[in-house]
């Protein structure tokens, strides 16, 4: 068997992957600071996209490391299976690899509660106006707001969260600990736990007038890709707040953008943009109400050690014939 790796993968796991393979394994090793094409590229069967292929995106669609091995991934014509370090599987490299006929999996799971954590510090930090608190500090004013500027309490409101995985689900969990109202979308209305309401994408309308705080936590696909748009904006009620840990093609900015400059938002938390990095020339960076990060959500220190054991688990029951975890559904032609 021919594994596609990274040079950084193998030096820490090379032996974990031959102790799981057993038969003769031989590991196709791609180094993607040097870019050199390594042999035997048309005998792999299996690849994995590692984390130290990673560090953000920009206009070009990846970080050089992750383009440098997709061109290689692209290459290996007997390739059965990929599995990612991401969550998602929007990579223009694992939707090849389907086309051609390949099994993508996920470490869908590895990152949830970390993503999760950082959705629900955007929403606290919108929620109690935290930006003030550092613009007050970095001034050194004493700034305490006037009665009439105090933040609205948090319990009790309505929480929608678009997206009901594994990240979707931690984000209720905590949300429903806070006290608040938690409704869910996805692709059925069967319910979860610590889901009060659960819809189908086809009845989210009837939910968005009375939606306090909208978490964005959906996979980007056809049908979220530009989900949030001005008449979508438009049956928010007034006031309402957006976080936004999925992709910057769920929504379109100049709609969002719009929508807090008028009013109609009171506040935007995104870890995520369409073209990351975010250019200093960007109007997001001036819009009221934003609060941003640059694509930091996953991070912490126990996420790239998960992603390995997922992959490695996958690995075992790809060896021995069993149903892989977190396989991605191909696009429906």
């Amino acid at each position: 068997m021919h594994v596609l790796v990274t040079a950084g993968f193998a030096h820490h796991h090379a032996d974990a992957v031959r102790k799981i393979v057993k038969d003769p394994c031989d590991l196709v090793v791609f180094d993607p600071l040097t870019n050199v094409i390594p042999p035997d590229l048309e005998r792999v069967e299996v690849a994995f996209l590692s984390l130290d292929l990673m560090g953000g995106r920009d206009a070009e669609g990846g970080h050089p490391r992750l383009r440098a091995f997709s061109r290689v991934a692209n290459q290996t014509s007997a390739l059965r299976w990929i599995h990612t370090q991401a969550a998602g599987a929007d990579r223009e490299v694992l939707q090849n690899a389907m086309k051609r006929g390949a099994v993508v999996s996920t470490s869908s799971g590895a990152s949830s509660q970390a993503v999760a954590h950082t959705a629900i510090a955007g929403m606290l930090a919108l929620a109690r106006n935290v930006p003030h608190w550092v613009r007050s500090q970095d001034g050194k004013v004493w700034g305490t707001p006037h009665r009439d500027h105090w933040s609205p309490d948090i319990d009790g409101t309505q929480a929608l969260i678009v997206g009901t995985g594994p990240i979707g689900q931690a984000i209720a969990r905590i949300t429903n600990a806070m006290g608040m109202k938690v409704a869910g979308v996805r692709r059925s209305a069967q319910p979860l736990p610590a889901f009060h309401e659960m819809f189908e994408f086809s009845q989210i309308e009837d939910v968005l007038p009375r939606t306090d705080w909208l978490f964005l936590a959906c996979p980007l696909t056809a049908q979220t890709h530009s989900l949030v748009d001005a008449s979508f904006l438009e049956r928010l009620p007034t006031g309402a707040h957006i976080v936004n840990v999925a992709r910057g093609e769920v929504i379109v900015e100049d709609a969002v953008r719009a929508a807090l400059v008028n009013g109609q938002l009171a506040g935007y938390y995104s870890d995520v943009f369409i073209g990351e990095p975010v250019p200093a020339s960007s109007d997001w960076w001036d819009t009221p109400g934003v609060l941003m990060s640059p694509h930091l959500g996953a991070t912490s220190t126990g996420y790239g050690p998960r992603t390995v054991e997922i992959f490695l688990d996958n690995l075992r029951r790809y060896v021995a014939g069993t149903e892989l975890r977190n396989v991605v559904k191909p696009p429906k032609v």
